[in-house]
Order: structure tokens, then sequence, then C-alpha cells
């Protein structure tokens, strides 16, 4: 009896200090209730072929749950913030949870600001969690909060069952948060193919939950492996409970053929999303060349004296750092801000300039590369 009291209390203070980051943001941050005017940044990325860019978090709480903002000031920070689309997943325990109500409440706003809201809900075991998207009250009756268990029993949902259930209610389901690792549930549903996302950056994640510091990023290195190895699609988000501070935020960046909540769950399915966080893009190699090759121009120009320089020109709005080299020894570390452009000055400017992304990965340990022609000159 004293050790399942001992593990109740655990969790418990799991639980509790799981919530302690975004709690920090409340003491620090404005609701939106208490402003009167807000700006938004122009995060708008050039289009890749055929795809727009957009920037998304499908995961966050409001007042129908456990969050502090109400649908409609969830709506007004994802504005301020750049969003394009988000996705409100309230617990599932709560007496205000409804993913239809939610969405009722929040879509007018959305609609006049030109925000896609989609449905969604957070589920599972008490320390493993799920955010299932696109389930609706009708094709998909929520359950208590957390409530799986990892064997049949009577009073609570196997969650082979219950996670069947909602892949067959058309849920798009991710692996938030992946503090835990991959235990045998989420070996399992990424095996049946029912979780096809996960997040490799949290907003929320503090120190002690498995998030990896280093280049100033903050996330999880491991989730971008297995979104690799096990073909899932590769997110960013917030996992606001609170009114946000000024720190920089994460998005799910959507190569979308349109904006809306169909065009939105196409680009899900077809695994053509990437994480923008902390200064950083994650990704897949080949969706971020395309991105790299729409957003970044580079040529070589030249004075009257004939001295040479390297012209970069950052079409987006991410902060882009590199390395510049050459096939011998030189080599110029550089930064560009959203929407800027840099010179390089070199007296031999390479007629083949290798450029290592110091802020783009594509796996944990390696870095996008791009070479680029720059002729004779």
């Amino acid at each position: 009896m004293r050790k399942q009291l001992s593990a109740l209390i655990l969790i418990s203070l799991l639980l509790t200090l799981a919530c302690l980051p975004c709690a920090a943001q409340a003491e620090q941050a404005t609701t939106p209730a208490a402003q009167k005017t807000f700006t938004r940044p122009l995060n708008v990325f050039p289009r890749v072929g055929e795809y727009e860019v957009l920037c998304c978090d499908f995961h966050l709480h409001t007042t129908n749950s456990d969050g502090k903002l109400t649908p409609e000031e969830c709506i007004l920070e994802a504005w301020r913030y750049g969003y394009n689309a988000i996705s409100i997943t309230d617990h599932a325990d709560a007496p205000g949870c409804n993913y239809d109500k939610t969405y009722d409440q929040a879509s007018p706003l959305a609609k006049s600001l030109g925000l896609v809201v989609i449905r969604g809900i957070e589920t599972g075991f008490p320390m493993d969690h799920f955010v299932a998207l696109y389930l609706s009250d009708e094709a998909y009756k929520k359950r208590e909060n957390h409530p799986m268990t990892g064997k049949p029993e009577k009073k609570k949902p196997f969650y082979q069952d219950q996670l069947r259930e909602i892949a067959e209610a058309g849920g798009y389901v991710i692996y938030p948060h992946p503090f835990q690792g991959f235990t045998e549930p989420e070996r399992w549903a990424i095996e049946q193919g029912i979780v096809q996302g996960i997040e490799v950056k949290q907003g929320c994640a503090g120190d002690g939950y498995e998030a990896v510091n280093e280049g100033g990023r903050r996330w999880y290195p491991h989730a971008l492996d297995h979104a690799l190895k096990y073909n899932l699609a590769i997110m960013a988000s917030t996992d606001a409970h609170y009114a946000r501070d000024e720190r920089k935020q994460s998005y799910t960046l959507v190569f979308a053929k349109r904006r809306s909540e169909r065009g939105i769950l196409e680009a899900l399915h077809a695994r053509r999303t990437a994480a923008w966080f902390d200064d950083s893009l994650c990704g897949r190699k080949e969706l971020l060349s395309e991105l790299v090759r729409s957003m970044v121009g580079v040529r070589r120009i030249a004075d009257a004296s004939g001295k040479g320089f390297i012209h970069l020109e950052n079409r987006g709005p991410a902060v882009l750092k590199a390395v510049l080299k050459d096939s011998g020894t030189w080599e110029q570390a550089v930064g560009i801000g959203p929407y800027q452009e840099a010179l390089v000055a070199s007296d031999n400017v390479p007629r083949k300039l290798i450029v290592f992304w110091d802020n783009i990965l594509i796996s944990s340990k390696d870095h996008l590369v791009t070479i680029y022609d720059l002729g004779s000159g």
C-alpha cells in the first residue's frame, strides 16, 4: 500500500513539475485581454514550388481545460505571433473540454483574421500523452483525461483499443513532448501507423525532461532521428497554457497546396513538415534543400577595381547562420537576419561555393550543406 501511495505522489509531482515552465510564462506575460494594440510579425516564407509554407502550432490549451486563455484569446495570440494555423488540444477530462465547442468559439475570430483552426484533444496515460487532430464529437466520443491503461481492464480503456478508435474516427495522432522516450505504447502505435507525427520541440520543455541544450537550441534530438527512421511528420509546438512572453516561439512549418484544414491534413499525411524554433530549422534533407533554394539567393559581384564579393539574400523570416567554404582552406562565418542581405568580401571568390548551414539540421548530428556554382566571374 505504501509503495502504491509513493508511486501516486511521484506521478502527481512529475505532472506538477511539467507545468512549471508554462507557469513561468504566466508570471512574465500579459494576457491578450489586458492589451489594446496588437502587432504581427511578417512570418512569410517564399513559396516552395507549388507549396505555401504555413506557420502552425498543433498543441495548445485554453480555459476549456487547464489553460488560462479563452479560445478567442488563443486566436489573438496566434495572430500576434505570426501563425497561420493552430489546433487547440484541450485535455479530454476537463468539464469544459468539447472540441466542437472550442472550435465554434475560436472560429469566428480566426476566420476574420485569416487563421485556420483545427479540432484536437490531448489524451493518453498519466505521463505518456498523445495529441489527436481532426476529431469531431460526432465521430469520436471523448473519454476521461489520460485514461489509457497498458493492459485490458474493465474500468479503463486499453491503449491499443482507444488509439485504434481515434484513428478510425479520422484522428491524426502526434506523440508530443517525448521526454519519456519510446515505451511499448509509442512503439506499437508507430508500427501500426497510428502515430504519424512527433514533436522535436515543445515550447514549455524545461530542465530534467530529456530536452537537450545545444547550440542555443532546447529540443528533443532523438525525436528528429525517430521521425526520419519511422517516417513521421516533424513538428515543433508550444504546448501553451498561459499568455506567452516575448521569447522566440516554436512553429511547425507545413508545406501545403492549399491554406485550409484539408490542405494542411494532406501535407501532414505526406510528411511535408519541418520545425522552426530557437533560430533553427530541422527537417528532411530534400524538403529543407528546396526551402533554402527558394529562400536564399547567392551570387558573385565585383567593384570597379575587380575586388570580389559574395552577395547573399535571405528572403525569409528565419535567421540564417552559415559557414562559407571553398574546396581548399578558405572559410568565412556569416549570419543573415530575416529579409536581409549580406556581402562577404573575398580576394578570390570561389567558383564552387560550399555553404555549411550551422542552424539547419537534417538529423540530430548532421547539418544541411548546399553547393552554389558562382561561375568564373
